[in-house]
């Protein structure tokens, strides 16, 4: 015995929200235009578009705390300023206790994600400045819903140089954990 199936009559006049012609607020266009490729000696690099990018604040950061803790960090506020060239930028990242300012990273090619950012710059740990470097893998520009957003990983390390820590003879240092988002502005997204 054999069953014939057939399909569901469907009104011509009905529209399907998962169709490619459905109206959505962020064009496929200007997501592509949110990143870029920049060559280097050998290679292209991606990289977001040039602009400022503010620092979501729902961005992780988490300070290591000895062998197996961690400690999470409220963020506040920051930004990645990326010039025309990438290596002509600003990293801000302020959050609870902590602010790190970095300018003028190397870019390079990194051979499982778009590129890696080193960064060294300045911290600041409660009332202590002292040097950071910062190292980010850079994963790519994301869209959901009307919003990009680039993603980046990676760790800051920072050394307090204090008066507690000069006579002690050595630099208290802090490591931190970052999961950075940063949301596209007019532009940061070249639209």
């Amino acid at each position: 015995m054999s069953t014939t199936l057939t399909s569901p009559q469907i009104s011509p006049s009905f529209t399907s929200p998962f169709t490619p012609s459905a109206p959505t607020t962020l064009s496929a266009e200007r997501a592509r235009r949110a990143i870029r490729v920049v060559s280097d000696e050998q290679t292209g690099i991606e990289v977001p578009a040039a602009g400022v990018w503010p620092l979501l604040r729902s961005s992780s950061l988490r300070r290591r705390r000895g062998r197996h803790g961690q400690l999470l960090l409220r963020t506040e506020s920051g930004w990645l300023e990326i010039g025309d060239d990438p290596q002509q930028s600003w990293l801000r990242i302020e959050a609870t206790g902590i602010l790190i300012d970095a300018v003028n990273p190397t870019v390079h090619a990194h051979p499982f994600d778009p590129s890696e950012w080193r960064w060294q710059g300045r911290a600041q740990l409660g009332a202590v400045v002292g040097p950071a470097d910062v190292t980010l893998r850079y994963h790519g520009v994301f869209r959901r819903g009307g919003d990009l957003w680039a993603w980046f990983t990676g760790e800051a390390a920072l050394a307090a140089e204090g008066r507690q820590s000069a006579r002690r003879g050595h630099r208290t240092r802090a490591v931190i954990d970052l999961d950075l988002a940063f949301r596209a502005t007019a532009m940061g997204n070249a639209s």
